[in-house]
């Protein structure tokens, strides 16, 4: 398998420690796995930069804290059998071609604090250097509920998730194994329990530094 899921300390992080520190250092978090063309240098520097920086995961409403708590000490949720579609499909899209990981986080401080900001932007909290996005692409952003949802930011080239293009001011949910393209950069979500199964099946000198 010649795949690459960078950066090399996330992977020895989620692969090495026990199930139970990666369920409680990654509670309410997804991944976003982004494919990386060939010779695109530029948007693999800005996805090392922000593998470097510190960041929160965003607030939760208050009424949701205390469940969220205890489904992350409950033995059955903290390290899932990993024999199903998600852990097949993310075996396939990581063999098939290279892809960043990268945990969704309110990295920048930039307003408002509910949205995880995407764009070519330097000021976006994920920031994608790739000629097809646009400066402010997309968000992310918790509804009142406490569910991810994703909407378009006006972008030249669109957002689509799982095949379909989002409408002007359309709002989408997200869940885990979504496949999402910030124009035509394909990405797809993980949970950090998912993905620390899939690492830890394959060798680790497949990946890169």
């Amino acid at each position: 398998m010649n795949a690459t899921v960078l950066p090399q300390a996330l992977v020895q992080a989620l692969t090495t420690a026990p199930a139970w520190k990666v369920q409680k250092d990654y509670a309410g978090v997804l991944f976003l796995l982004v494919e990386l063309p060939d010779d695109n240098e530029p948007l693999l520097e800005s996805l090392t930069e922000l593998s470097s920086l510190e960041g929160a995961p965003l607030v939760l409403p208050s009424d949701l804290i205390n469940t969220l708590e205890m489904a992350k000490l409950d033995p059955k949720l903290i390290d899932p059998v990993l024999t199903g579609p998600s852990r097949v499909e993310l075996l396939a899209k990581l063999g098939s071609s290279d892809h960043f990981a990268l945990p969704l986080l309110k990295r920048r401080g930039s307003e408002p604090r509910s949205r995880i900001t995407v764009g070519r932007a330097p000021s976006s909290d994920v920031v994608l250097n790739e000629p097809s996005v646009s400066a402010q692409h997309a968000w992310f952003e918790l509804d009142e509920y406490g569910s991810l949802m994703i909407q378009d930011a006006g972008s030249k080239n669109g957002t689509i998730v799982n095949g379909r293009r989002l409408g002007a001011r359309e709002v989408s949910w997200i869940q885990p194994m979504d496949q999402i393209k910030f124009g035509s950069l394909s990405t797809f979500t993980c949970t950090p329990a998912v993905l620390r199964g899939v690492l830890k099946t394959l060798d680790n000198d497949s990946y890169g530094t």
